[in-house]
């Protein structure tokens, strides 16, 4: 159980959140998800390092190149986490998720979408903060320009911030849910600072345009469809849009417009609201 972890396994750990997401190591340490994967384009700290952290938590590890990358799998028991470097290296992406724990209705849904993000139902605004993937390098696809990614990702206060660590088929996935709270329950036995962190960043309303193109912000709901917002920021491929106050009113409509500070806009592919 995550109170087991001493002192010095907590630090450590800290020490390489950098380079393995926590909030998916502490449920397979707790047993709730029955592995892991992770692949560096460069780590910040060395090999031996994190095996030696990983396997002091009684975990399996298992190592491998790709891509010029180090890549990794964690698990309980050492076949697992080969079989989950077997289905990666084979591109069995199928198999992969259902070993990563991912539901099927997700990973059916993945092997066949062409968008990378499942954008949302007409009219369905607000969504559990657990859903919200949009700082999860995971969704953004694998073609972006690397400084691009760099530009967005420097900011350590959010940068791969998420308790679902899979695309959901839908962002109105119950089985997704499910696997987010249960991943930001375990993140909270472990680490239950890191995890108000996470909490508050994933609270935040999104104009979202494209993958890495989107606006995020705080808000404050005054009526059923008014909303206040604040503080708002941009990503890297959203900086030319200039078209948005740092603050304003967003007025929510249930079919394709949303007035933003009086003007109608209907160019965007979703308005979330976490």
């Amino acid at each position: 159980m995550a109170d087991d972890l001493s002192k010095s396994q907590k630090k450590n750990l800290m020490d390489i959140k950098e380079t393995i997401h926590i909030q998916e190591l502490a449920p397979v340490y707790q047993g709730k998800k029955p592995g892991l994967f992770f692949s560096l384009n460069k780590s910040v700290c060395s090999k031996e390092k994190i095996k030696d952290i990983i396997e002091s938590l009684g975990l399996s590890i298992v190592f491998w190149k790709e891509y010029g990358s180090l890549s990794f799998s964690v698990a309980q028991e050492k076949e697992i986490a080969k079989e989950i470097k077997k289905t990666r290296l084979n591109e069995d992406f199928g198999e992969l998720g259902k070993l990563l724990g991912y539901p099927e209705c997700c990973i059916d849904e993945n092997m066949q979408r062409v968008s990378r993000y499942p954008y949302r139902e007409a009219g369905d605004f607000e969504l559990p903060f657990e859903m919200n993937i949009f700082f999860n390098s995971n969704s953004f696809g694998d073609n972006l320009d690397h400084k691009k990614l760099m530009e967005f990702t420097k900011k350590c206060d959010h940068r791969d911030v998420f308790f679902v660590s899979h695309i959901p088929c839908s962002m109105s996935c119950k089985k997704s849910l499910k696997k987010g709270v249960n991943n930001k329950t375990s993140l909270k036995k472990m680490f239950p600072d890191l995890a108000e962190r996470y909490e508050k960043w994933l609270k935040k309303g999104f104009i979202v345009f494209d993958v890495l193109d989107f606006i995020y912000f705080d808000y404050e709901k005054l009526e059923e469809n008014k909303i206040k917002i604040k503080n708002m920021q941009k990503t890297p491929l959203a900086k030319k849009r200039d078209l948005f106050n740092l603050e304003g009113y967003i007025e929510l409509d249930d079919g394709q417009l949303t007035t933003i500070n009086n003007e109608v806009y209907s160019y965007f592919k979703s308005i979330l609201f976490y």
